[in-house]
This record gives structure tokens, sequence and C-alpha cells, in this order.
């Protein structure tokens, strides 16, 4: 799962900071992707093999737009 919610933490900073009962509050963060050629992580990152190397038809498997490794996903090298 790409986020959660961490609702029990909310509700007690909302308590303490209105002095009455918790309301619904929903926070989201928005990150726009992980650099994964920075030279600190190239070498570290995770890679998804299914999706390395060359297809029946030579195309590399990474940029096909196919999901190769059959996980739901297409083309998630990292």
């Amino acid at each position: 799962m790409a986020w959660n919610i961490q609702r029990v933490e909310a509700d007690k900073a909302l308590e303490k900071v209105n002095n009455k009962p918790k309301e619904d509050v929903i926070v989201a963060v928005i990150d726009n992707g992980v650099d994964y050629n920075h030279p600190g992580l190239k070498d570290r990152i995770w890679t998804n093999v299914g999706e390395q190397g060359l297809d029946a038809e030579g195309k590399d498997k990474g940029t096909n737009g196919r999901d190769d490794d059959g996980n739901g996903y297409t083309d998630d090298v990292h």
C-alpha cells in the first residue's frame, strides 16, 4: 500500500488543540517519485528482475508497455 491513514495520532492531536472531541480529518502526502539515477540510490534501490532484459520481440521489458512479470503493474522496474 502506498498510503496509510494515521487516524489515532491525528485524533489525539485534534482533541488537544481544539479541547473538544475530534472531527474527521484526512491528511494527504503527495510525492512526485524517486530519482533512481541519483548517485546515492542507483546501486541500492530495489529493481524488479521480472521487468528487466528483453522480451520475446527483443524489446526492453522495462519500457515495452507490458506487465511482463504478471503482478498487475506495467513496466514497474523500480
